[in-house]
């Protein structure tokens, strides 16, 4: 495999496990759960736009990839703190 279809691969299932996890936690949904599932479709967008690089603008293969990766990283990190850590 190329590293495109490695990429495109990789948004497939980032991009589908959080809308899965969000659909089966239609009872529960709390602020740490949505910022996971933000975070991970955030993550599975920037994979996208690496993985089309040459096919889409380059400020959306680059920059735009950046901020979804650096936003998602950020959204994930928030909700484990937020669930390890107890509200004050």
């Amino acid at each position: 495999m190329d590293i495109r279809t490695i990429y495109l691969l990789l948004a497939v299932v980032f991009i589908s496990a959080p809308l899965g996890v969000y659909y089966a936690s239609r009872g529960s949904r709390d602020r740490e759960l949505m910022l996971w599932i933000i975070g991970w479709l955030l993550v599975g967008t920037g994979a996208l736009f690496v993985g089309l690089r040459d096919t889409i603008p380059d400020i959306l293969s680059f920059s735009a990839a950046h901020a979804c990766l650096a936003a998602g990283y950020v959204c994930r990190t928030m909700a484990i703190k937020g669930e390890l850590l107890p509200d004050p």
